[in-house]
C-alpha cells in the first residue's frame, strides 16, 4: 500500500555520553496541522515524581540560532497509518498529557508512553524489545519496532474528525505544566523533625543539553526543580538543614519570578547554579550564598545572600534618573542602614538612614577635572 500523508514517528536518544538521559517520543503528522512531537516526563528528573506531557518539539533553544529545536534522536523510525489510527494515538496522548498520572521509572515512564501511542493506534513491536516488564530503556524500543513493517495502515479506522480538537486538547495539558509543577515544588520541603528517606536539597548534577529547554513559565518551574536533587536522611532532619532547604528554595523561587522568559539552568565545574533569563540572571553557590540580578523597564536590581541564604543587601537603580538604593540587613532580615544616592545640582548626594528609617548622614560627591586627573571630593554632613 503506498505511503500516506498521515504518519507516526518513533524517536529514540540513547545518550551520547554517560551524563546524557536517555528518552523515547513520538510524532504523530496529520494533514494541515503542525506536527505533534511529545514524549514524558517526570516533573524533575528523580525515578519516581508526577508526570508531564511536554512538547519534544521544543525541546531547547539552539545556542548559536535562538531558536526552538527538538529533542535529539539517535534512531527514529517512521511508520504511515490511516485518518483514524492518528485520531486513536492523539487521543491517547490527549488523554495522558491532561491527566499525567505518576511518573515511575520501572513503570511508568517515556518508553511505555511511546509504546502505548503506537498501541492506540494498532502498531505493536515485533523484536524481542519490551520483553522484561515495561523495560524503561528506550533502546528496547528500537529492538522491539526496528524490524516492524513501515505500513501500518489500517484503511478501515479512517474518521479524523476530532483531530483538530485533540490537538488543542494536547496544548491545553501542556499548558497546564507550570501549575503541575508548581504544586510538586511547593511540596517538596523537608518535614523538620521527623525521619525522611529521600528529600530534596540543592546540588543538582545538570547537564546542558538537557536542561536547557525552558520557555516561559514552564522554563522557570523547569529550573526551580533542577535546583535540587534527592538526598538520605536517617533519623530526625537536623534544624539547620531544614532551615538552609527551605531559604534556598525560597530564594530560587524568588529569583526565577525576576528573571523573565527564556530560563536555561547550568552549572559550573565547582556546582554552583547558573540561572539566566531574558530579564536577568541568578547564582546559587553549594555553600548557600546567592546573587539575583534582573533588569524591569528602567530599574536595574541587586539581591545578595549570604552563607545560609539570608538576605544580606539589596540595591536598586534607576537608569534613566541615576537614582540608587542600597539597603543592608541583619541575618534575622532586618534593615541595618539605607543608602539612597541621587544627582543634585551635578553633584552625587547620599542620604543614609538607619534601622528605624532616621536619617543618620548627608554626604554631596562632586567631581571635577583638575588639569591632571579627575579629582572627586566628599562633603559630609552628620545627624
Amino acid at each position: 500500500m503506498p505511503a500516506t500523508a498521515y504518519s507516526v514517528k518513533l524517536s529514540v536518544y540513547n545518550g551520547l555520553s554517560p551524563l546524557d538521559i536517555p528518552h523515547a517520543f513520538v510524532t504523530i503528522t496529520v494533514p494541515g496541522q503542525t506536527p505533534v512531537t511529545v514524549g514524558y516526563y517526570p516533573v524533575a528528573h528523580t525515578v519516581a515524581a508526577p508526570g508531564i506531557v511536554k512538547n519534544d518539539g521544543a525541546f531547547e533553544i539552539d545556542t548559536k540560532t535562538g531558536q526552538l529545536i527538538s529533542h535529539p534522536a539517535t534512531w527514529d523510525k517512521t511508520f504511515d497509518i490511516s485518518p483514524g489510527q492518528a485520531q486513536a494515538m492523539l487521543a491517547y496522548a490527549a488523554q495522558v498529557a491532561n491527566n499525567p498520572r505518576n511518573y515511575g521509572l520501572l513503570g511508568n515512564q517515556c518508553t511505555g508512553f511511546a509504546r502505548d501511542v503506537l498501541a492506540a493506534g494498532g502498531i505493536k513491536p515485533t523484536g524481542i524489545g519490551l520483553l522484561a516488564g515495561d523495560a524503561p530503556h528506550p533502546i528496547n524500543l528500537q529492538f522491539a519496532f526496528g524490524n516492524t513493517p513501515q505500513d501500518q495502515v489500517q484503511p478501515w479506522r479512517s474518521d479524523a474528525s476530532q483531530i483538530p480538537s485533540l490537538i488543542n486538547r494536547i496544548s491545553d495539558g501542556i499548558n497546564g505544566n507550570p501549575a503541575r509543577l508548581q504544586q510538586y515544588l511547593d511540596n517538596q520541603q523537608i518535614p523538620l523533625g521527623q525521619p525522611q528517606i529521600g528529600g530534596y536539597w540543592f546540588g543538582a548534577s545538570l547537564d546542558n543539553s538537557q536542561w536547557n529547554n525552558a520557555v516561559g513559565l514552564d522554563g522557570r518551574a523547569s529550573a526551580l526543580a533542577s535546583t535540587l536533587v534527592p538526598i538520605v536522611v536517617v533519623g530526625p532532619v537536623p534544624d539547620g538543614l531544614y532551615e538552609l532547604q527551605s531559604s534556598v528554595f525560597a530564594t530560587a523561587k524568588e529569583g526565577l519570578s525576576r528573571i523573565g522568559n527564556m530560563v536555561s539552568a547550568n552549572q559550573d565545574a565547582n556546582g554552583n547554579l547558573l540561572v539566566t533569563g531574558e530579564k536577568g540572571s541568578m547564582l546559587l553557590n553549594k555553600n548557600g550564598s546567592a546573587l539575583i540580578a534582573s533588569i524591569d523597564g528602567d530599574t536595574v536590581s541587586k539581591t545578595s545572600f549570604a552563607i545560609g541564604m539570608k538576605l544580606s543587601q539589596s540595591e536598586t537603580v534607576n537608569v534613566q534618573t541615576g537614582t540608587s538604593t542600597l539597603r543592608d540587613f541583619d541575618s534575622a532580615g532586618n534593615t541595618l542602614q539605607t543608602a539612597i544616592t541621587a544627582i543634585v545640582g551635578g553633584a552625587n548626594q547620599t542620604l543614609v538612614y538607619g534601622p528605624s528609617n532616621q536619617l543618620q548622614s548627608t554626604t554631596l560627591a562632586q567631581t571635577f577635572d583638575d588639569g591632571t586627573q579627575l579629582v572627586t571630593v566628599n562633603y559630609p554632613s552628620g545627624f
